[in-house]
């Protein structure tokens, strides 16, 4: 009954996380109209970012969580202005919605590779023995 009560929590701890995530990629969608397949890509960096910034200078647990969520979001404007808002209005700019939508989609798949293995050589991968 133990392990049942904990892979209980377990479960609705990860579907709460898928839910956030999901949500967050509705947020976005709605809001910009832009459907961005790197969200998760994002997120780990935004986990990376606080990694460092709580190692590096030593700030506290608080401080370094505010420090990350302000580096991401101006990574996040940075990403906009650079990609998306770019494809938005020169690539598409007299295109239907779906085509722009699709646009942004295919310039998120290709993100979200970049930033997956720009982690890999910054951060490295290595496989548990």
């Amino acid at each position: 009954m133990e392990l049942f009560a904990q892979l209980t929590v377990n479960g609705l701890a990860l579907g709460m996380l898928y839910l956030l995530i999901v949500l967050g990629m509705e947020i976005i969608v709605r809001a910009t109209k832009i459907l961005n397949f790197a969200h998760g890509q994002i997120y780990m960096l935004g986990a990376f970012a606080f990694f460092f910034v709580h190692g590096l200078l030593d700030l506290g647990f608080i401080l370094s969580l505010i420090a990350a969520g302000l580096l991401m979001g101006l990574f996040g404007v940075l990403l906009y202005l650079g990609v998306f808002n770019t494809i938005q209005k020169r690539l598409a700019s007299g295109m239907p919605f779906s085509y722009r939508l699709l646009m942004s989609a295919m310039a998120s798949v290709g993100l979200m590779m970049v930033l997956q293995q720009a982690a890999v050589l910054a951060f490295g991968f290595h496989l548990p023995d």
